[in-house]
């Protein structure tokens, strides 16, 4: 699947696999096992310290590792980063029916084993609505949070548009960073989750949204990629039994889905008056991106030391 899945969310635009990039890092992290619950989570610390009272975490997307932090390994970034394998990812073990208590002791335990105090939580992704529902379990351990893409609306919501639970199981799973048992259990944890339910956060939120029509509207279009999956599935290594229950995608399907996903990110200052959104012209793959690596960080770095997006 891992050939599909990455040549097809190139052009799709859709959530979760990375690219590879080669990472430009001022010095070489520090490498970390936290052990939680007889497994062990693997961490990276840039600019790491023993006394660091505040601290960036970063959180990855589904199917993404700890190197998606490699954009905020910069001399500009003068905090403490600590990014992480999530469970059944990368190189961190695993255990079995992961659910979003887990998910987020797991992520508990590392910053405890950082001895961290106040954690400035950034996001991409499905590490978006993990950050907010971070915060909502645990409040005193957060002091801020950018979210990059996501958390603005319910993955359940855009099925609406055709863009399926189905869809994404068969694009998106990468054996390369994760068991297939996790991507289910992550998948069944997202859509199941009501992200709506952690907008009352005490916390100032910055949302770095992204241009919805960077990610949807490309060329190929998603319509025509859908036709060749299930029209020529071998070409993609699959049986016409694997295609068959794939949603037919429309143009209007598509152009719904942008002016849906612009009209939520418009509307989330609103939800809550600590909330912030910054509308960026970059796709939702901004962070594998490295000719947007300065902005990005430029924006959270920001935001982080003085309220602003610069």
């Amino acid at each position: 699947m891992k050939k599909l899945a990455l040549s097809l969310a190139l052009l799709l635009g859709l959530v979760y696999i990375l690219m590879p990039f080669s990472p430009v890092q001022a010095e070489s992290p520090r490498q970390e096992y936290i052990s939680f619950q007889g497994v062990e989570i693997f961490t990276q610390a840039y600019n790491y310290t023993s006394k660091a009272n505040e601290a960036i975490i970063y959180l990855p997307g589904l199917g993404s590792t700890h190197y998606d932090a490699r954009f905020l390994h910069n001399s500009s970034n003068t905090y403490m980063t600590v990014s992480l394998d999530y469970l059944g990812h990368g190189k961190s073990g695993t255990l079995p029916n992961i659910n979003w208590d887990l998910h987020l002791d797991s992520i508990k335990a590392v910053i405890d084993a950082y001895n961290i105090n106040k954690v400035h939580l950034v996001g991409h992704s499905f590490g978006a609505d993990t950050a907010m529902m971070f915060a909502k379990k645990y409040p005193g351990s957060v002091k801020d949070i950018v979210l990059i893409d996501r958390a603005y609306y319910n993955f359940a919501e855009i099925e609406q548009f055709n863009f399926t639970r189905s869809l994404i199981e068969l694009l998106e799973y990468n054996p390369e960073t994760l068991t297939y048992e996790a991507f289910i259990n992550y998948l069944d944890m997202s859509y199941g989750n009501d992200i709506s339910q952690t907008w009352d956060l005490k916390k100032k939120v910055l949302l770095l949204g992204g241009d919805p029509a960077q990610t949807f509207l490309t060329e190929p279009s998603i319509p025509f990629m859908i036709f060749l999956l299930k029209t020529f599935p071998d070409w993609f290594g699959l049986t016409q039994e694997q295609v068959a229950h794939l949603p037919d995608i429309s143009e209007k399907d598509v152009l719904d889905l942008v002016s849906f996903l612009d009209e939520k990110l418009f509307a989330f200052e609103e939800v809550n008056h600590r909330f912030k959104m910054f509308y960026t012209p970059f796709s939702h793959r901004m962070v594998f991106e490295p000719e947007h690596f300065d902005s990005i960080r430029g924006y959270i770095l920001g935001y982080l030391k003085n309220g602003k997006v610069q």
